[in-house]
């Protein structure tokens, strides 16, 4: 336990010098879970429960504690996620890759938003956590100059970029949670990555424990979510292909190779690559997506990042592009209302 406050306080006080020592570290993705993520995340999951018997009382305390322990589960799935992603996206940007420091990335600089989960215990403190998540920002902006070896001039593009994808998590994770606590239908999934079976092992078995029949596939980088709602899947590595149930009328580049996917029942979210220009891109999206029925509702281009957001029934579509290397990166995350 004193490993892990004095980890916390120096990456959250000292991060500079201590990227510089995580670097150095041989710890293993199941050492830097078992040692760091899963007491850090049981955080925000235990305010939340705490917070139910406050203000509600013990009314509906098996479905908050279904809503918590899945929520905490997921939040460790999202970090291994997160981590595949820096990996995935880093010779976009000049970057190393490497899949055990991205993963450290991921880890290290989520830990603002997990110790502010105790702010979950009062509601009206809730909104606070959003500085901790801007500090994470911050965090990880370090960590892909440090770990990632990534050229300054890029590392701020490249953070935009692992920031919306995160964003993208977080979302998927809290709307699995509020599905799955209103029907008390927990199911889920989580894969872990090549060395890491302590860490597969923690999630599968708090997850056995509600029910859920778990399997991991680490070898082919996908991660598959079942629930009474449906399922969702989660693909990162060299094979990945477009969802089987990909909406045929939203326009995906032609030629462009799909680095991530992740689907579920609320939506759908692609990482593609392509060395075609970002323009080229961009005037294909806005041509292709309008002919499908898509209504255009904003274009901006700030800083390199040009992102577009359309609207089509209660479906809306949000796409990120930017370029970095001669290598054009396309974010494109469906969702429904």
């Amino acid at each position: 336990m004193s490993n892990l406050i004095e980890r916390a306080k120096a990456i959250l006080l000292s991060p500079k010098p201590t990227w510089e020592t995580i670097k150095g570290e041989t710890t293993t993705v199941g050492e830097v879970y078992s040692g760091f993520l899963v007491p850090l995340a049981a955080i925000p999951a235990v305010a939340v429960l705490i917070r139910h018997v406050l203000f509600v009382g013990f009314h509906y305390l098996g479905r908050a504690l279904v809503g918590a322990i899945l929520s905490y589960a997921l939040t460790l799935l999202s970090v291994f996620i997160a981590g595949k992603v820096i990996d995935a996206l880093a010779p976009s940007f000049g970057a190393t890759k490497n899949n055990l420091n991205a993963f450290r990335v991921a880890a290290y600089s989520w830990t603002p938003a997990l110790i502010a989960g105790v702010l979950g215990i009062v509601p009206f403190l809730a909104p606070l956590g959003l500085l901790a998540s801007l500090y994470g920002i911050y965090l990880l902006y370090l960590g892909v100059l440090i770990l990632m070896a990534c050229p300054p001039e890029k590392a701020v593009v490249y953070t935009i970029v692992c920031v919306v994808v995160m964003f993208v998590l977080f979302a998927i994770t809290g709307a699995i949670v509020a599905g799955t606590t209103v029907g008390l239908g927990a199911s889920s999934h989580y894969g872990n990555s090549g060395g890491s079976k302590v860490a597969e092992r923690i999630i599968e078995t708090s997850l056995a424990k509600q029910g859920v029949k778990a399997h991991v596939d680490t070898a082919a980088g996908k991660v598959t979510v079942e629930t009474k709602d449906g399922s969702a899947t989660y693909a990162v590595g060299g094979d990945v292909k477009l969802p089987n149930d990909f909406p045929k009328d939203v326009f995906v580049y032609g030629g462009a190779k799909v680095l991530t996917s992740m689907s579920t029942p609320q939506g759908t979210h692609l990482t593609l690559q392509t060395k075609d220009s970002a323009d080229k891109v961009i005037s294909a999206m806005k041509r292709e997506m309008t002919a499908a029925g898509w209504k255009e509702e904003s274009s901006m281009t700030q800083t390199g990042v040009s992102m577009l957001s359309y609207k089509k029934s209660e479906r809306t579509a949000a796409v990120v592009v930017m370029t970095a290397d001669n290598q054009t990166t396309i974010q494109l995350t469906i969702s429904s209302e």
